[in-house]
C-alpha cells in the first residue's frame, strides 16, 4: 500500500505520516546513558593508557593501552545486556 493510499484510508495527511514515522524512528533509537566515572590515583595497579571499566551490573573491564573504542562500546554493551548475545 503506497502513503498516499494509506493516509487517504486512514484519514491522516501525508505530513502527519511523515512526522509520526520520522518520530517513531528517533524513538526507537537507543538513548545515551552517563554513568558517574571515578578516577583513582592508584597507577600501582594498571600499566599507563590502560583503563578500567566498573559496569552498573558491577562487573569489571579493563582494557590496555592502543585498544579500538568501536569495539569497546560493542563489548561494553554487551555486557551490560548480561552477554546474552554470546
Amino acid at each position: 500500500m503506497s502513503v498516499r493510499a494509506f493516509c487517504l484510508a486512514e484519514g491522516v495527511s501525508a505530513p502527519s505520516f511523515y512526522w509520526w514515522r520520522r518520530e517513531l524512528q528517533r524513538r526507537d533509537q537507543p538513548k545515551p546513558a552517563f554513568l558517574p566515572v571515578h578516577v583513582l590515583a592508584d597507577k600501582a595497579e594498571s600499566p599507563a593508557g590502560s583503563i578500567e571499566v566498573v559496569l552498573a551490573n558491577g562487573r569489571c573491564l579493563r582494557v590496555g593501552a592502543g585498544f579500538d573504542p568501536q569495539t569497546l562500546v560493542q563489548v561494553v554493551e554487551l555486557l551490560e545486556a548480561g552477554g546474552r548475545s554470546w
